[in-house]
């Protein structure tokens, strides 16, 4: 199977938040696993674009904070997701409306972040390419 490409990743993240927000109305947890989902593909696609990088695993993205400093600035949020979305699926731990809200602000601040920087490194390629 063929990696996804940034342009993949970057639409599979936007369909996963949208698709949180349909799934905070039954149950949050599952909303809640979606917001990580999204921001593992908002990392990927940033992963590919900048670094060329594919991470095919969880575990991986260890590796990834240590090798692109610049990912520290949404690690946090990244590993709260990560988290959270863990303790629905794994210990059926249950989330507010609450919860999923201010878990939302973390995907966004991601989404903020890196974002931008995938269409400006798109746009840089592509200019070099022409």
């Amino acid at each position: 199977m063929r990696d996804p490409s940034y342009d993949q990743h970057l639409e599979g993240a936007t369909a996963l938040h949208q698709k949180a927000q349909e799934l905070s109305a039954f149950c949050n947890g599952w909303a809640i696993t979606a917001l990580f989902y999204a921001a593992v593909h908002y990392v990927r696609s940033y992963l590919v674009v900048r670094h060329q990088r594919h991470v095919e695993a969880h575990e991986a993205m260890r590796q990834v904070w240590r090798e692109f400093p610049e990912m520290q600035r949404i690690r946090s949020e990244y590993e709260l997701l990560k988290k959270e979305s863990e303790q629905f699926r794994y210990y059926l731990v249950q989330f507010s409306t609450d919860d999923f809200k201010k878990l939302q602000t973390k995907l966004d601040k991601i989404k903020t972040v890196l974002e931008p920087r995938i269409s400006a490194l798109h746009l840089e390629k592509m200019s070099q390419v022409s």
